[in-house]
């Protein structure tokens, strides 16, 4: 895949131009140049995370909540974005992925967050594991992917997705 082919398919993004998309073009293409590898790492990376805006998701706070002289500690999303760290997110990185190193060797989450380049190779490696595993059915691999459950999972949210991709 070209730099403009994939630049134009990521320019078609809601406000993409606010995610920096050149750069994640840039960062896609250095992990791939496969045509159908490419549209996913860009397309799954803008939906997980802005193309790297967001690096820790899947987050839970434990927070005090005050119900009259009551006090709780209660569990949330951790919608304030500060308190969220390596050690209450489980999805880290561009692609959101959990538990890098399984999937490859080297890849800490602290290693990750600091380095899109290595999100999206890690991304890629799944992708790649669903594929071998979905028999390179694209959307079931994304189903898969998406759930890290099985193949052809998530269905609603791969359509929308591949929509957008062409998958």
């Amino acid at each position: 895949m070209t730099k403009e082919v994939l630049l134009a398919l990521a320019l078609t993004f809601p406000s993409a131009d606010q995610f920096k998309p050149e750069r994640a073009v840039d960062e896609v293409l250095s992990v791939t140049t496969d045509d159908t590898e490419s549209r996913v790492l860009i397309g799954f990376g803008y939906f997980e995370s802005h193309w790297g805006q967001l690096m820790l998701g899947d987050c839970t706070c434990t927070e005090p909540v005050r119900f009259g002289t009551l006090i709780l500690m209660l569990d949330n999303d951790c919608p304030n974005l500060s308190k969220r760290t390596l050690k209450n997110c489980r999805a880290i990185g561009p692609m959101q992925t959990w538990d890098p190193e399984r999937w490859l060797e080297g890849a800490t989450p602290a290693k990750v967050v600091a380095d899109r380049v290595l999100g999206y190779r890690v991304g890629l490696a799944i992708f790649r594991r669903a594929m071998e595993k979905c028999g390179s059915n694209v959307r079931a691999a994304l189903g898969f992917y998406a759930s890290g459950k099985a193949c052809g999972f998530a269905a609603d949210l791969v359509a929308r997705r591949c929509k957008r991709i062409g998958c």
